[in-house]
């Protein structure tokens, strides 16, 4: 299986062998996110409010007790599609997702001062 198949000109801004990458095609405009075993196709204004929904899911579900239990559902557009993940595993979901976004901030500050 070839890794970014789907993506037509990317620019990787997050990759870990274990946890997954985050990519953005120049040429669609396009987000794609590979978590465990989930693999999403977002728009990129899409990706920063599907950021901001976990961040907020994270911060609800802060203090829960077992860490190892699948017990928070993230809801998608898909009203029969939602994720089942363990609190250890939205923290590592936001980890990419945070480490993404703040690439791409950083970037985005870079070529303004280099325009």
């Amino acid at each position: 299986m070839k890794k970014y198949s789907a993506m037509c000109h990317y620019q990787v801004w997050f990759h870990d062998e274990k946890a997954g990458y985050i990519v953005e095609c120049k040429h669609c405009n396009k987000m794609q996110l590979c978590f465990g075993n989930i693999l999403m196709e977002l728009e990129k204004k899409d990706f920063a409010n599907f950021c901001a929904y976990i961040s907020a899911v994270q911060k609800e579900r802060t203090g829960m007790g077992d860490r190892q239990k699948k017990c928070i559902i993230l809801s998608t557009p898909c009203k029969a599609i939602s994720f089942m993940l363990t609190m250890e595993e939205l923290d590592g979901l936001c980890r990419i997702t945070d480490y993404a976004d703040t690439e791409m901030k950083t970037a985005a500050l870079i070529s303004m001062f280099t325009a």
